[in-house]
């Protein structure tokens, strides 16, 4: 086994562990989408019970939840991009 066989496989397998952290992060990704849409819609519902209309009140309930995440997410980005 020479050296650059060593390297082709230390290649792939970095290559094979990139591609399941990346699908790691979109699960999570996912599955905190799905918890700020259910978690948002049953508060919605809930307020929906005392007068507010159902679907208002789901989508600034959603905008105050994923908005603060949204932003400091872009801001990040936009502060390593500028960075030398």
């Amino acid at each position: 086994m020479t050296e650059q066989d060593d390297f082709q496989k230390s290649a792939e397998l970095r290559r094979r562990i990139i591609v399941r952290a990346q699908m790691y992060t979109y699960g999570f990704l996912a599955a905190a989408l799905a918890i700020a849409f259910g978690g948002s819609a049953m508060v919605a519902w809930i307020l929906s019970r005392t007068g507010l209309p159902f679907v208002k009140t789901w989508i600034a309930i959603l905008i105050i939840v994923l908005l603060p995440s949204l932003v400091t997410v872009v801001w990040r980005a936009v502060r390593e991009r500028s960075q030398p």
